[in-house]
């Protein structure tokens, strides 16, 4: 889809002579043959010159290229962490994939806590809790919900016209969790367990500073993508979402359509 789209916008944009699409030029045929769609098309070689001297369309073709690069990657670790989730629940938990669909969470929690006692898969406590199963998958929710509620992550501003008002965005969002809990310098090591350093109250001005300057540079950082970042966003929303909006209208046709039958009388018994 993402190849189709984007393959197919620059060629509309680039390859496309429009002054013979809508019969504003004419076309010298050595017979008398209609005008046909294949006219309206560009020389292979007029077509690849019109894009190379367009800079505009070789970013949108290197950001573009980033992007399902991006996406690629993501599947691909989406697909690694699937299969070890798959591979506990088979060789763990005991559940094949056919009893799968017709477990419940509460099903899934008792295997868990039972499998602690013989295995030990969490090495921190002896016995396993509904609580710290809770816990441990809404570790880095628990502590941005935190944050946000002692305000020390700025979400709410005063505009000066608008007033008070909340700003917080996926792109803020992911620049948070960057932060804090796996970018370079994070707080968190193996992705949920926080640093020893952390843990010393003498330390807190030193990594005070330390966490300061890595936040400047990683605004620097955001001021300088701006432009690569906008784009970036642009062509997610149209690609993320143009299949919703497919399916949305036709839903709401369908919904209109419902409506208005239902205005009308009932047919007489």
């Amino acid at each position: 889809q993402l190849l189709f789209v984007v393959g197919f916008t620059v060629f509309l944009a680039n390859c496309v002579d429009y002054d013979i699409l809508f019969a504003n030029k004419f076309v010298n045929h050595t017979d008398s043959s209609k005008v046909t769609l294949p006219d309206a098309f560009l020389p292979v070689d007029v077509c690849s010159a019109r894009i190379r001297d367009n800079a505009f369309v070789i970013f949108v073709l290197i950001i573009s290229g980033v992007f399902w690069l991006h996406r690629l990657v993501k599947f691909i670790y989406n697909v690694c962490c699937y299969w070890e989730i798959r591979s506990f629940y088979i060789n763990a938990l005991k559940m094949t994939m056919s009893e799968l669909p017709y477990a419940t969470w509460q099903e899934v929690q008792a295997r868990i806590v039972e499998i602690q006692k013989e295995h030990q898969i969490c090495i921190h406590k002896k016995e396993l809790t509904e609580l710290d199963i809770y816990h441990r998958i809404l570790r880095f929710k628990n502590y941005m919900v935190a944050m946000v509620n002692k305000s020390l992550l700025p979400v709410r501003f005063r505009p000066p016209i608008l007033g008070d008002c909340v700003f917080y965005t996926r792109g803020l969002k992911y620049n948070f969790e960057l932060i804090f809990f796996w970018g370079p310098g994070s707080l968190f090591e193996n992705e949920w367990s926080l640093k020893p350093e952390y843990k010393r109250g003498g330390n807190r001005l030193e990594l005070a500073d330390r966490l300061a300057s890595r936040i400047l540079w990683i605004g620097i950082a955001n001021l300088l993508l701006c432009p690569v970042i906008l784009v970036w966003q642009i062509l997610y929303a149209f690609f993320s979402y143009t299949e919703v909006i497919k399916r949305r209208a036709r839903f709401s046709g369908s919904e209109m359509l419902v409506s208005v039958r239902s205005l009308l009388p009932a047919p007489l018994q």
